[in-house]
């Protein structure tokens, strides 16, 4: 998990992955130069449980910060968690076994939408999300479950992508064959708030989106079996 600023939400992101029910993790936080009472909150929770690796720098950012966390990771998977929403308790133990037993490099679920108004389920259009790509990434940043492997294998995050890093990981990792898989269930919730990045920077994040369809797009003309599910 990456904060910059999130106090108003993070202690329930945090309690969301300390309470999982399955237990044995290290939970790195990275807090990325807030300038709001993050990193008390984050010291706080660490005083309480060993498993948070808790970790203070100047800001350099969502993207850099992620490759930063996985570099320190020790486990052989790595999950996502962004720190103004949450995971239901079972997440971590509904997307394991996928991994661990049947052998996919990344699992992640449906989400719903937390706003001032209402929650509402987010579902996947019935079309396969490799089609879906062409157009938007259906793919939650906030669920991913990776093999750590695949990460190192990919270099990570491309750091020329200051947003929609998860919209170009995904794309890569179709690229090279990893094998995902995509729960139904919604095991998360997303919170949209007025300074949520997907609401306070639209235009930036449709500007490195439109940048990434037209690669995905070149990549099938290249490669129309890039499409076969």
């Amino acid at each position: 998990m990456s904060v910059y600023n999130g106090a108003p939400y993070l202690a329930e992101a945090i309690e969301s992955i300390l309470q999982q029910t399955f237990r044995d993790f290290e939970f790195i936080i990275i807090n990325d130069g807030s300038t709001d009472a993050s990193w008390e909150i984050i010291q706080r929770y660490a005083n309480q449980d060993a498993r948070i690796v808790p970790i203070i720098q100047d800001n350099i950012g969502l993207t850099r910060s992620l490759n930063r966390g996985i570099q320190l990771a020790k486990g052989e998977y790595i999950a996502r968690q962004d720190a103004d929403d949450f995971s239901v308790p079972t997440r971590f133990e509904q997307q394991l076994p996928w991994l661990a037993d049947y052998g996919y490099d990344l699992c992640c679920s449906r989400t719903w939408l937390l706003n001032e108004k209402r929650v509402t389920p987010r579902l996947g259009y019935w079309l396969p999300k490799k089609i879906l790509l062409l157009q938007y990434n259906p793919f939650i940043h906030g669920t991913f479950l990776l093999r750590k492997q695949c990460l190192i294998k990919l270099n990570g995050y491309d750091e020329h992508y200051l947003y929609g890093q998860d919209y170009e990981l995904i794309v890569r990792l179709f690229i090279e064959n990893f094998r995902i898989k995509y729960l139904k269930d919604h095991l998360y919730t997303t919170r949209e708030t007025r300074d949520s990045i997907s609401v306070s920077k639209k235009e930036d994040q449709e500007k490195f989106g439109d940048k990434i369809k037209f690669f995905w797009r070149d990549k099938i003309k290249e490669n129309p079996s890039l499409l076969i599910p």
